[in-house]
């Protein structure tokens, strides 16, 4: 009997450390075991979140500026080894609530190296209106490179008939 209840003790210890040891992980992810990159945003944050997200998922930690967080142009995060994925070459980040959350434009494939630079929104909305003046600018470019191409095609006929006449 003695011997059962020193199995339960070890039992509920080992089970205790690995909650413990699940929690503290969650909540800080040692630097060793990530990748870090930098958010710049194009006005200040005045307020560093407290964690980065995909999603529900938390997938990295801010770094603390050494110099206070009296308004931040850039954050440097530091993404868990195992979630460097998440983050792409069109990745982007918005601030919600006290999250700095990640937004994929698009799926590329092309994974990003540690150190590069991320764009970073200060909400939701404005990832929105950017999404919007980007559309807005590459449908532009094509209705006028379709004009130019018909303009040369048009020209271009009209000089091959007045040099058979």
């Amino acid at each position: 009997m003695g011997d059962m209840m020193t199995f339960f003790r070890y039992v509920a210890a080992l089970t205790l450390m690995t909650l413990l040891g699940t929690t503290s992980f969650a909540q800080t992810i040692q630097s060793d075991d990530c990748e870090t990159f930098t958010v710049v945003f194009e006005d200040k944050v005045t307020a560093v979140p407290s964690g980065v997200y995909a999603g529900e998922k938390r997938i990295g930690t801010v770094q603390l500026p050494e110099t206070g967080n009296d308004g931040l142009q850039g954050l440097v995060i530091c993404i868990d080894s195992n979630r460097t994925g998440t983050l792409e070459k069109n990745t982007i980040l918005y601030l919600s609530g006290d999250r700095l959350m990640v937004y994929n434009v698009c799926a590329t494939g092309g994974d990003l190296r540690e150190g590069d630079t991320l764009q970073g929104f200060p909400s939701r909305n404005s990832v929105f209106m950017h999404e919007a003046r980007v559309l807005f600018h590459a449908v532009m470019e094509y209705a006028l490179s379709f004009v130019r191409e018909q303009l040369g095609k048009l020209l271009g006929e009209a000089n091959v008939q007045s040099q058979a006449l």
